[in-house]
């Protein structure tokens, strides 16, 4: 049998994993590092390829030598920005935390000793892999030596299948010097595409006959040789190669534990670390009536416990209880089973029963509860007839809070992060069964209690670091009250018309048939209209449009940027824009909905989430209510499918402009507080000042522009991005955008402060002292660090905004609840609150919602608030 070898292309896989994720704004945002993704791709191959010998190659950086008169490359290096270089310290904690050996040169490009080592390898009864990105690698394919290249789906290169890109391996340098190769640095020559290049080297073999006999080619001869030459792989170096010197030995998880914390890879760390009993605790199952009074006893003399529950469902809506488990010191806890259902189960307290005991404890409010998502429980434990009362500490949200932007939230990620100790996990226990009903009780007892145990831990790790970081007050009076009312919230539920949402499926796919078939007719032939690839065929292969960019997959891009950049050029692009429009309507949201419908309320229940966002705004799932769109006939449809129960009405309650508003006070800006204290209208006032138009001759066009203007400067708008918004070009948006801070000088001033304090701080907060981190703000990649700029602009406005409407959610809440009041708060969506409002309770909830949103929080200027009432959302809004 083979030994496996695993050669890693260090430089190629981190260059690539660099420029992808710069090049994503949806990465970015999710806080993808190139150190992250890397060991994503090294654990992948370690765990599925299970190598004997494995090595890390990098690039050592010299001066290039070239001699030009003999064509010879020694190696030639783009400069490396600063964010890439600390990356590649990183990678190497990783890399030596694994005992991965690490293999460079001076003066030598990584591609060269690989190159070195793989046929040094191939010698010695071995089967060799090579992970890279880079085609130069190619050239080395043999009988026992592959390619895989991870960017490109985990795609094998072998000699079975190399001929597919139409050159044999050896044949790969003069490829790559006729196309190219930017990860190479090869530039290649100009016009020539892979087609061309491959029909070259069929005619003629090699680049010195190409040069000779290809017609224009002798005037690239001195660079495509020398292009050659950078491409082909110099095996020929000074380097010893003794394959024990790479066997892979153990790792130390404590070691490798204290690297992966380091760098924030906790979620990876659970690829290796295994599973251990805790010591030292006291886990008890309460199986009778004795056990449990015992307990209630216990309970009702702390001052706080933890609390979880095991169920049937992970959707709280429709969840049964399987089992309840509590602690109240760390160390000790208690699961009580209700509803274990397998061969042999033994007897168990029925719920009702354990409700009924544990309603004094759980119901009072001078026993602080604590929990992991605890939304969760107190939904699922108010829909079994009791509730929680002072929820005080859920051990997620205080995570996210602490790393709004950094790594997971869950009990699991949180206990080894926090604690050191890798949980059971559910997947661990469950196994292949249904659900935990059908498992063992001692094995859910253990799980259960340790769920509660390290909850109760967790809090007393995380509570004195949300007063280090000065969140507490943000934690306790604003987050920790709002878990009950978004619980609420979500059991309550929206009423939907299922019959007008089916009739609405039903329109929708008799409009996208019609197009279907008006498409087919333009195009003269039938084809898959969701595949980018049949449609990219149509338009730029058979109807000859020019195409604007190529997609990853090589077939030129179909993305809505394109089609719309080809709007005029052919009337099937408008068709084919509308198709998409109906299909995302449909597909996206009329059919999710009418699937969401909870066949016993009738109700759709979202889930709302109070970890979704950075900044602090809530989002929803299940489905997701915050996208409902609003303009066209469809979207319309679709909001007058959201009514109230028999009796009642929807009263809908949106703020005006209240990014702005929070701007102006933030910032102290004259203009546009004088604006909003006169209460004159901002768009029209800035429009008024941008373009020095008199108010009387200002166009709706004027006031939209100037709409754009003032939202994309508080997102921290690029001169590009408002071009594309007000349909001009980049000049007139940058002299637009110069404009409104000669006017706005303190707003200019507020931004470049916010920049300057999130250089040197890395963070920025809100008003009440959100923080978030602002990870690439010094970064010398322009993409990464426009994106940070954005971000460090916005989270301030956006994230008091958030915090502007919680508050006013609390309050609401509690003013209902005084005055006994049947009108229901649904939903949340943005800067708007929606409610269910009894028809004899109308004016009453009017003056105590307005009242509540437009006191939410004391401004240096006042925030307003428009309410309307309808039978339907759309009606209302």
């Amino acid at each position: 049998m083979k030994n496996r070898v695993l050669l890693i292309h260090a430089n190629a896989l981190a260059y690539k994993s660099y420029y992808s994720l710069a090049s994503i704004p949806s990465k970015i945002e999710k806080r993808e590092s190139v150190t992250s993704l890397f060991t994503k791709i090294i654990i992948r191959f370690l765990k599925e390829y299970k190598a004997e010998y494995c090595a890390a190659i990098f690039d050592e950086p010299a001066p290039a030598k070239i001699k030009k008169s003999e064509f010879t490359l020694k190696i030639v290096h783009p400069a490396m920005s600063t964010s890439l270089l600390k990356e590649f310290t990183s990678l190497k904690k990783v890399l030596r935390a694994l005992n991965i050996p690490i293999v460079q040169k001076k003066g030598y490009k990584a591609s060269d000793i690989i190159g070195k080592l793989a046929n040094s390898f191939k010698k010695q009864n071995t089967e060799i892999t090579i992970i890279s990105s880079n085609k130069d690698v190619l050239q080395l394919i043999s009988p026992n030596i592959k390619i895989i290249n991870p960017f490109q789906d985990y795609k094998v290169y072998s000699q079975e299948n190399i001929k597919e890109i139409g050159v044999e391996p050896e044949q790969i340098p003069d490829f790559l010097a006729l196309i190219g190769e930017k990860e190479s640095n090869i530039p290649g020559i100009e016009g020539i595409g892979e087609k061309r290049a491959i029909e070259l080297l069929k005619q003629h073999g090699e680049i010195a006959n190409i040069i000779k006999n290809a017609e224009g080619m002798k005037e690239h001869a001195a660079t495509l040789q020398l292009y050659k030459n950078i491409a082909l792989i110099n095996e020929k170096i000074p380097l010893k190669v003794d394959l024990k010197e790479y066997k892979l030995t153990p790792y130390n998880i404590e070691k490798l534990t204290k690297v992966f914390k380091g760098l924030g890879l906790i979620k990876l760390l659970l690829d290796f670390a295994s599973y251990k009993k805790p010591e030292n605790v006291n886990y008890k199952t309460i199986f009778t009536q004795t056990e449990l009074n015992a307990l209630v006893k216990k309970l009702t003399e702390v001052p706080e416990i933890a609390l979880d529950t095991e169920t049937t469902s992970v959707c709280p809506t429709r969840a049964d209880i399987v089992g309840i488990s509590l602690s109240f010191k760390e160390g000790e806890a208690y699961y009580i089973p209700v509803a274990h259902r397998y061969l042999g189960t033994p007897k168990q307290l029925d719920l009702k029963t354990v409700l009924n005991h544990l309603m004094p404890v759980v119901g009072n409010p001078k026993i602080k509860k604590i929990g992991q998502n605890i939304k969760y429980d107190y939904t699922v434990l108010r829909r079994a007839g009791i509730q929680i009362k002072d929820i005080n500490f859920d051990t997620m949200i205080a995570s996210h809070l602490l790393n709004p932007v950094r790594g997971e939230h869950n009990l699991s990620h949180l206990s080894l992060k926090h604690l050191g100790y890798k949980m059971l996990s559910y997947e661990e226990l469950v196994g292949d069964k249904k659900t935990i009903a059908e498992i063992e009780i001692d094995k859910v007892a253990y799980y259960a209690c340790e769920d509660a145990d390290f909850t109760l831990r967790l809090k007393n790790k995380l509570s004195p670091l949300l007063e280090n970081e000065k969140l507490d007050k943000v934690f306790y009076d604003i987050e920790m009250p709002l878990v009950s009312v978004l619980a609420n919230m979500e059991i309550d539920g929206v009423k939907v018309n299922k019959e007008g949402l089916v009739f609405l499926s039903e329109d929708l796919h008799r409009e996208i048939s019609e197009i279907s078939e008006k498409i087919f007719e333009l195009a003269g032939e039938r084809f898959n209209l969701n595949s980018p690839q049949q449609l990219s065929e149509v338009l730029f292969n058979k109807l000859k449009l020019i195409p604007v960019r190529k997609s990853k997959t090589g077939y030129y891009s179909t993305s809505s940027f394109v089609l719309e950049k080809l709007r005029e050029e052919h009337p099937i692009i408008s068709k084919i824009i509308e198709y998409r429009n109906l299909a995302k309507l449909k597909d996206g949201f009329v059919i999710p909905l009418i699937q969401s419908i909870n066949p016993q309320t009738g109700r759709v229940h979202t889930s709302f989430h109070q970890i979704g966002t950075a900044t602090g705004r809530l989002s929803s799932s299940n489905p997701n209510l915050q996208n409902i769109p609003i303009r066209g006939k469809t979207a319309k449809e679709i909001r007058k499918a959201f009514i109230g129960r028999e009796g009642n009405v929807l009263l809908s309650a949106d703020y005006s402009q209240v990014e702005l508003r929070i701007m102006a006070h933030l910032s102290g800006d004259e203009l546009l507080m004088r604006t909003f204290a006169e209460g004159k209208d901002i768009h029209t006032e800035t429009a008024m000042h941008l373009f020095n138009i008199p108010v009387n001759k200002i166009t709706q066009d004027d006031r939209r522009k100037a709409k754009a203007v003032n939202f994309g400067i508080i997102y921290g708008i690029s001169p590009y991005g408002l071009a594309q918004s007000m349909g001009t070009d980049e000049k007139t948006a940058a002299d637009i955008i110069n404009n409104y801070f000669s006017t706005h000088i303190q707003v200019k001033k507020f931004i470049d402060k916010t920049l300057k304090d999130a250089r040197e701080t890395g963070f920025v907060t809100t008003l009440l002292g959100r923080k978030r981190e602002i990870k690439n703000i010094n970064s010398d990649n322009k993409t990464l660090r426009l994106q940070a700029e954005r971000e460090a602009i916005n989270t301030p406005v956006q994230g008091t905004a958030a915090e502007v409407i919680k508050l006013a959610m609390l309050k609401i809440h509690r003013k209902l609840k005084e005055e006994n009041l049947g009108t229901k708060m649904l939903l949340q969506i943005h800067d708007e609150l929606l409610f269910e409002v009894p028809k004899n309770e109308i004016e009453q909830v009017k003056k105590i919602i307005k009242d509540s949103m437009e006191n939410a929080i004391k401004l240096n200027i006042p925030l307003k608030v428009a309410v309307n009432i309808g039978e339907n959302w759309l009606e209302a809004h």
